[in-house]
């Protein structure tokens, strides 16, 4: 049997990972059993994980108490990737939230089918957990939840002529917010040498940022008619008279009185 050859690098400050190159020989494919240990537990995880032949398992993490401080950037990016997968699950009711409250067919045919694409997302990041040795688990995320609840409450002081105006609104910022993380979650990930975490985080940027392209033409398009109906009702009430415009005939007791 070929033996594995085992290759190892560092994060910057020292945290190391292992690479473990996959050598399977023929016999042992068609007995289904691997040379690389198998810590996903599944063949179709584990498969994406392999970039050129290349698997990657990091050194875990330490566990960081309220006082501690990042000390290795697989801390941080461990961390960034808890936030992220926080930052997805809020998104995701956000974005039911954004179909319900959207009065165009369209914008919620739109919304439920990110949604879908969303749940994608989550599935890539928890697989980014398994390539990196991790446990899954999810980080505190206040910017995301501030963008819902900002967006949210628009909604509810907006009349439902404006409404999808301000849908988008929050939309596209909360878009925004997601692919400023996913960017720098790639930073990280390209800096370790984590190709294969690299290509699920880059598919979850590609969606998130052809969201910003669908919402940014939807917005203009809709605010751009919104500006138009306004300025038509506008003249519409100009022309009405006014109590000052009507003229009353002074009163006329009856004849004969």
């Amino acid at each position: 049997m070929t033996e594995n050859v085992i290759k190892a690098c560092r994060f910057e400050h020292g945290c190391s990972r292992r690479f473990w190159l996959e050598s399977e020989t023929a016999d042992e494919a068609a007995s289904g059993r691997s040379s690389t240990p198998n810590t996903t537990g599944s063949g179709d995880v584990q498969q994406r994980g392999l970039i050129q032949g290349i698997h990657i398992f990091p050194t875990p993490a330490r566990r960081l108490t309220m006082s501690e401080q990042f000390t290795t950037l697989h801390e941080i990016f461990t961390y960034k990737l808890g936030t992220a997968l926080t930052m997805e699950h809020d998104s995701l009711d956000l974005l039911e939230d954004f179909e319900h409250a959207a009065m165009r067919s369209g914008l919620k045919e739109f919304f439920h089918t990110h949604a879908s694409e969303t749940r994608q997302q989550i599935e890539n990041l928890h697989n980014c957990f398994v390539l990196l040795g991790e446990e899954v688990r999810r980080v505190a995320s206040p910017a995301a939840k501030g963008l819902a609840k900002e967006a949210k409450s628009a909604i509810g002081k907006t009349a439902d002529m404006l409404v999808d105006a301000v849908v988008l609104a929050g939309a596209l910022e909360a878009e925004h917010y997601e692919v400023g993380v996913y960017e720098t979650l790639l930073v990280l990930a390209k800096a370790s040498g984590a190709t294969g975490i690299a290509e699920l985080l880059r598919q979850n940027l590609e969606q998130e940022t052809a969201a910003i392209k669908h919402i940014k033409a939807a917005a203009d398009q809709i605010a751009k008619k919104d500006a138009q109906e306004q300025a038509s009702r506008t003249e519409e009430e100009a022309k009405m008279p006014t109590e000052s415009d009507v003229k009353f005939l002074p009163f006329m007791p009856p004849a004969g009185t």
